[in-house]
């Protein structure tokens, strides 16, 4: 059996644009062109907003793709997502921390992480959103409480994991997907309709004296506002 193997070089090279940073998505008046994950199919995004402020909404069954995580949230290039202000190459601009709120209204405790994901090519056959890395965050995230989650985007990072060894720094230098997941899905929960929330969908370089908590799988909790 011939086996493929993907290499940093079969990745696809069109020079990257620049992304805007820092760059804050804060929803203030619709959903920005971001869509929900593809599983199952005919999720929609809703704008919310409470107080006058804004937040990406999205209600799904519970629906796990791989292991017990499952994508809610996404912003792609090929959707225009924020103006296509987080695509291109997060090294340039030494992106070093991915930042989100997020809510839910589970009845038991759930568990976020990111994955960003560039194109690539196989043999002339285009693939979008692989290869990738993703990280998990330790943080419990209860319900109904806006929680900050904060991950480290560095090799650094003991909870990353690159989808194709040695690929972090030709996904970075090109990124064209950022895909937000729920993990920790209990068995017997699977199927349950759950509304999450997001906001304040950032990309920055760590604050001084933050380097240390990154370092330890981001953990942090925190009520959100603006």
């Amino acid at each position: 059996m011939h086996k493929t193997i993907l290499t940093p070089a079969l990745i696809a090279s069109a020079a990257a644009a620049q992304p805007t940073f820092p760059f804050t998505e804060t929803f203030d008046s619709d959903v920005a062109d971001w869509v929900p994950g593809g599983n199952p199919a005919g999720l929609v995004s809703e704008f919310g907003s409470e107080a006058g402020d804004g937040f990406l909404q999205i209600t799904a069954p519970l629906t796990p793709s791989f292991g017990s995580s499952q994508t809610i949230a996404q912003a792609r290039l090929d959707a225009g997502s924020s103006n296509n202000a987080f695509f291109g190459n997060w090294t340039a601009g030494s992106i070093g921390v991915l930042t989100f709120d997020v809510r839910h209204n589970a009845a038991f405790d759930l568990s976020f992480a990111a994955r960003v994901a560039t194109d690539s090519d196989l043999g002339g056959r285009p693939i979008s959103g692989f290869p990738a890395f993703a990280s998990t965050n330790e943080t419990i995230v209860g319900a109904d409480v806006w929680t900050t989650i904060r991950i480290p985007v560095t090799l650094s990072n003991p909870l990353l994991q690159e989808e194709v060894p040695g690929t972090f720094f030709a996904v970075a230098s090109n990124v064209t997907v950022l895909q937000l997941l729920v993990e920790g899905i209990p068995d017997a929960n699977i199927g349950e309709e759950v509304t999450f929330q997001f906001d304040n969908v950032s990309i920055d370089i760590p604050a001084p004296g933050a380097a240390l908590a990154f370092g330890l799988g981001g953990l942090a909790l925190a009520r959100r506002r603006r």
